[in-house]
This record gives structure tokens, C-alpha cells and sequence, in this order.
């Protein structure tokens, strides 16, 4: 017994702590921009997106407003149901041995959808999803739960909404941790915004259609407290813009890339800042 641990302590000790050393080493070497590429990447997958009910318990998301994220469970299939028309390339996964993927299809002729059944094998699972198409290529993060799942995931493509870019999200609720991230373009939405400050009236999200920028505001917001709306130019200066409110909601008809809300003045008063990355 004391000859294991000795030749443990010999031969595996000095191998983990060479392998924590070189890992080290590696993290350490990642330059500033790959950090920075980093941080992006992160803060696009966690982003809420855009959700919104569909018909018969489908789960529709805008197509590329974040990263997606699809969760199934064992003993269960999720249905991804990709646009009419669409001709997949190819599809991968990460963990090829954990997560079990196929492919069916529905309809016929110019109405056919491909459809990619998901099963994960176990609980608590974690992987990506990509699937190239004929049209576009599909960034999806797969999670497992012990009996949680979405039976069916489809897509809302910006370039064929019937619906305005205000009101696809409209019906989208976004958590506080959501607010103030990085969220993404999609095909003539822009949701790149970062809001950063404090108030009780912070927006829940900023995006433009290229041609106006929306500014949605929390429901409960009172129009007694409304803030106003600065734009800062080149040279930080800021100045009035025209805008209308409609439901909460604050239609400039401009796009701008540095704004704030401001309300009050002094210690009583409150600001928040808008910027558009870049």
C-alpha cells in the first residue's frame, strides 16, 4: 500500500502539476483581442434573444438576435424545424456520443421542411449545434434537463415577418441579467447595444431596423417620470432628438450610436447610457 502512494506521489503528482502549469501557460498566452473575441462570444450566447409563442406549442426564435438554445431531455425528442425550402448541407455537434441527432422531413415540393430530432442521452448535458444550409448557417447551443424540454423549436427569419421589427419584440420578455448585453444582428434587425446605469425606468432592450431605433421601456414605467432622450455626437456633446413614445416604447427616427436617458438633475436625478457596438 505505502509503495502505491509512493509511486503515486512519483509519477501522477509531478504529471498534474505539470498539466495545471501548461494550462496556465496556455491561458496566459491568449493576446488581448482573442480576450476581447472571447468576451463577445460569451456575451452573444447568453444574450435572451428574441422568443415568442408559436401554434401548436411551437417555441419561435428570431434568427440571429443571440445564439439559440434548444433543451431537451432524456427519453423525449426536441423537433428543430428549419424554413420551407431549406436544403441542409450538413449538421455537427460537439459531443457526437451523448447527443443523438436525425433528420426528418414534412410537406411536400416548395413547402418541404427539414426537420433535426435531438435526444440527449443523459441530464445535465452541455454542447453546440451547427447546421449549414442553403440559406444560413445555424449557431445552436443544446442543454439537457432531468425532464424539462421544448418539444418543438422553430424560427422567425426577419427577412419574411409579416410583423414589424416592434412588435416581434414586443412579445419578448427579457430578464434584468439579460439587460445591457451584446445582442447580435439579425437580417435587418441590429439589437448591438450596450445600456449601463441604474433606474427603476432602465430600457429592456435597443435596437434599430435600419432606419429607426427603438428604445423599449418597462411597462410600469409612469409617463410623469418619462426621461428625456439626448444623442452625444463626435464630440460627446449631447443634444435633443425628436422621438415619439408609442406603448412604452421610444421611436426615434434616426439611428445614432451614443445616447442617454436623463431624468431629474442632482443627486435626485438618474442616467442612463446607450452606446451600439461597434
Amino acid at each position: 500500500m505505502n509503495k502505491n502512494r509512493a509511486l503515486y506521489s512519483a509519477v501522477a503528482i509531478p504529471a498534474l502539476l505539470a498539466a495545471s502549469a501548461a494550462t496556465a501557460r496556455s491561458t496566459k498566452e491568449v493576446n488581448l483581442p482573442a480576450k476581447r473575441g472571447i468576451s463577445y462570444s460569451q456575451l452573444w450566447q447568453n444574450d435572451s434573444g428574441v422568443i415568442a409563442p408559436g401554434d401548436d406549442g411551437k417555441v419561435n426564435i428570431l434568427f440571429g438576435a443571440s445564439q439559440p438554445q434548444v433543451v431537451c431531455a432524456p427519453l423525449q425528442v426536441c423537433d428543430i424545424e428549419l424554413q420551407a425550402g431549406e436544403q441542409v448541407s450538413n449538421v455537427n455537434v460537439g459531443d457526437i456520443v451523448r447527443w443523438k441527432i436525425s433528420a426528418a422531413k414534412s410537406g411536400e415540393g416548395l413547402d418541404q421542411k427539414v426537420h433535426l430530432i435531438v435526444k440527449p442521452v443523459e441530464p445535465n448535458l452541455n454542447t453546440s449545434l451547427i447546421i449549414t444550409t442553403s440559406r444560413r448557417v445555424y449557431h445552436i447551443a443544446l442543454r439537457s434537463d432531468a425532464a424539462a424540454y421544448m418539444a418543438r423549436v422553430g424560427f422567425i427569419y426577419p427577412d419574411e415577418a409579416q410583423i414589424s421589427p416592434a412588435e416581434l419584440a414586443r412579445v419578448n420578455p427579457v430578464s434584468d441579467s439579460a439587460r445591457g448585453s451584446y445582442g447580435g444582428r439579425a437580417d435587418g434587425l441590429d439589437f448591438r447595444y450596450r445600456i449601463t446605469g441604474k433606474s427603476r425606468w432602465k430600457p429592456e432592450r435597443v435596437y434599430n431596423d435600419g432606419l429607426k431605433t427603438y428604445i423599449d421601456m418597462p411597462s410600469a414605467l409612469d409617463s410623469s417620470e418619462a426621461p428625456a432622450l439626448l444623442i452625444l455626437d463626435e464630440n460627446k456633446k449631447e443634444k435633443l432628438v425628436n422621438y415619439r413614445v408609442v406603448d412604452h416604447r421610444y421611436i426615434v427616427d434616426q439611428l445614432f450610436d451614443r445616447a442617454a436617458l436623463v431624468s431629474g438633475v442632482g443627486r435626485k436625478g438618474s442616467r442612463i447610457d446607450i452606446a451600439r457596438y461597434q
